[in-house]
């Protein structure tokens, strides 16, 4: 299995390091289309932009949300990418990936299983707490509020991200949304996130 394609948008001055990641879900579209259009979008004013909008190509092209194959796992409780078989080694790509970032924003849908699925949410890494509340304002101000929660589950690539004390972040967008809007959400949070670290 090849590893997940991604696009680097250097600008060639020294700055922050940012990784968005979208379709580590293949049933969660909206976040791959929104990380690909970052990805065919401006290089930042300074700093990197780093773009992995298939994390998991074989769920995305199924509409699942694992690999359609026998023994494929939710790859968002794989990372950081330890034990056998495909789906660890392809966490384990997307978290070295991850790991060497300065902030990460992992693009996803919530639906039923979340108390907050009617809203917008950030969950927020520890360490992403004073980044996670000036964004809030920023959203707020551009008519967009979002809930904000920690407590990404083990095994997700924001919960262990946070173990590590790393500043992340998983960008909820109700399901119930038409996709455009969904897209328009994860696209509003990337920008005003590279805003606040200046790359804009």
């Amino acid at each position: 299995m090849p590893a997940p394609a991604q696009t680097v948008l250097d600008s060639g001055r020294p700055g922050p390091r940012v990784l968005v990641v979208g379709g580590i879900h293949g049933d969660e579209p909206s976040g791959a289309l929104a990380a690909a259009a970052l990805a065919g979008g401006a290089a930042p004013a300074r700093g990197r932009l780093t773009v992995l909008p298939q994390a998991n190509p074989e769920a995305l092209a199924a509409g699942q949300r694992s690999a359609p194959r026998p023994g494929a796992r939710d790859l968002n409780r794989a990372f950081p990418g330890s034990g056998d078989g495909a789906d660890a080694r392809r966490a384990a790509e997307v978290f070295a990936l991850a790991r060497d970032a300065d902030l990460v924003l992992d693009l996803h849908e919530e639906g039923g299983a979340w108390a907050e699925a009617d809203l917008a949410t950030l969950v927020v890494a520890p360490a992403a707490s004073a980044f996670a509340m000036e964004l809030l304002e920023q959203l707020e101000r551009a008519g967009a509020p979002f809930a904000f929660t920690g407590g990404a589950p083990a095994g997700s690539l924001v919960g262990e991200l946070g173990r590590l004390g790393r500043r992340a972040l998983v960008v909820e967008v109700p399901a119930r949304l038409p996709r455009a809007e969904r897209v328009r959400l994860h696209l509003l949070v990337a920008e005003r996130a590279l805003g606040l670290l200046g790359m804009r």
